[in-house]
């Protein structure tokens, strides 16, 4: 607290605090709580980006104190979720609804990735689920961009997605269009 403390100044001015992120915060529960009350004991702003591919406990528990959660979604079929991200995405879903009982502000995070999730059948499904969870604030559609291809060569890794063109998907101002109906949307992070 003592180094976040430092630049209590610039987060009053802008209205903006603290985010935590990572890999997955929740998969360090106890450390992330005590530092979401801590914050909330000097009036810092606080935020929570996750998978939500946590332990429902845990996220609720944060719920209790965090002021957002910048919350990704990658699929609605589960099989797609499965096959791309290596698991069940049936419990991403659950903790969102859970979350969204709590007093924190959500904004939904999209990647859209061409080939692999931008079809208008997928993202309709991400649609209709979103649109009847409370307290989503925005829903940020991410382009996809292939420019980590260099560093995973650069780290001597296999990068898993080299087919998939770098460009922005072709069906983004139709998937726009429909969020755009209930949501405030960006394009972009």
């Amino acid at each position: 607290m003592k180094e976040l403390n430092k630049d209590l100044l610039f987060y009053e001015q802008s209205n903006g605090g603290v985010t935590f992120s990572g890999g997955e915060p929740l998969y360090q529960a106890g450390f992330l709580i005590e530092a979401l009350k801590a914050c909330n004991e000097d009036r810092i702003n606080t935020a929570i980006d996750t998978s939500g591919f946590c332990d429902t406990e845990a996220i609720l528990k944060a719920a209790e104190t965090a002021d957002y959660f910048l919350y990704d979604i990658k699929f609605i079929d589960s099989e797609k979720h499965e096959k791309y991200c290596g698991g069940s995405n049936e419990i991403v879903l659950k903790n969102l609804e859970h979350i969204s009982q709590a007093r924190a502000k959500i904004l939904i995070r999209i990647p859209v990735i061409p080939t692999i999730n931008d079809d208008l059948q997928e993202m309709t499904g991400i649609f209709e689920f979103i649109k009847g969870i409370k307290n989503i604030e925005a829903v940020h559609l991410l382009p996809y961009h292939n420019i980590q291809t260099d560093k995973y060569n650069r780290i001597g890794k296999r990068y898993e997605l080299p087919d998939i063109p770098g460009d922005e998907s072709p069906n983004m101002d139709e998937i726009k269009r429909m969020f755009s109906a209930k949501f405030r949307v960006k394009a972009g992070g």
